[in-house]
Parts: structure tokens; sequence; C-alpha cells
């Protein structure tokens, strides 16, 4: 399906089967603006978009396919001092929601799971979902 973006420029919309049925635990929405930083990474800074105490889900803007394959991630919230750091992590999916028709820019969705997280990283992950996120019922 396509559409025209705000340049005029043709944009093309992917739809994607929800993986919700496939996670064990329930996602959760953030309440706040938080971002993730892949590592390494080709492709910057992500906006958050829902997480769970095995994974999370985040958007971000690329000239280009992702080729790096991240291993770690940082977690941060806009205006304040929580992060965490150095979670372990995979890719479980990585696709484009919306693309230039000639290619130039894409907005991508990819869907993280966790790996396996120290008694400390796991507090602290606890404490941001119960303090970041809402429920999306």
């Amino acid at each position: 399906m396509g559409m025209s973006g705000p340049s005029g420029k043709f944009v093309q919309m992917i739809n994607r089967e929800s993986e919700s049925e496939r996670r064990k635990l329930k996602r959760l929405k953030i309440r706040n603006s938080a971002y993730v930083i892949l590592k390494p990474s080709d492709t910057g800074v992500g906006r958050l978009i829902d997480i769970s105490m095995d994974g999370l889900t985040l958007d971000y803007i690329t000239t280009r396919q992702p080729e790096i394959q991240p291993t770690k991630l940082d977690i941060f919230v806009n205006n304040s001092p929580f992060r965490l750091y150095e979670i372990p992590c995979r890719t479980i999916t990585d696709f484009a929601t919306f693309e230039a028709h000639d290619g130039s820019l894409s907005k991508r969705r990819r869907g993280i799971q966790f790996g396996k997280l120290t008694p400390t990283q796991q507090a602290h992950l606890e404490y941001f979902i119960q303090n970041h996120t809402e429920d999306q019922e």
C-alpha cells in the first residue's frame, strides 16, 4: 500500500504480522520519552516503543539497510538521570514501516530480545518498567 508523504514523494508502508502472540511476556507501552542506543550499531539512537522483562521494540530512522547486529544496548529516559547500561540483546525482527520511494530514507521497527541479565540489570529493568510504562489495555 502506498501513500504520498508531506514532500509529495511516494512513501511505501509495509505491514508485518504482530509478534505479540509469540512473546512470553506482555509488552508495556512507554509512558515517558525513552531511547535506546544499540551497541555496536550503524543506526544511531532509537525511540523506545514498548518493553517487557524479556525484550523491547524500538523505532529508528536510517538512510541505509542496517548491517551491524547489536549485542548490547543502553536505555535512557529524557530529562532523567535513569539509565540502563550494557543490556545483552539480539535482534529478532527489523523491518521498514515507511520507506521513501527512492530508498534514501526509511523508518524501521526493530524487535529485541534480552540476553541473560545480571541481578543488578534485572533490578534496574524492573524499576524502569514499574516507573516508566503503562498498561496498553
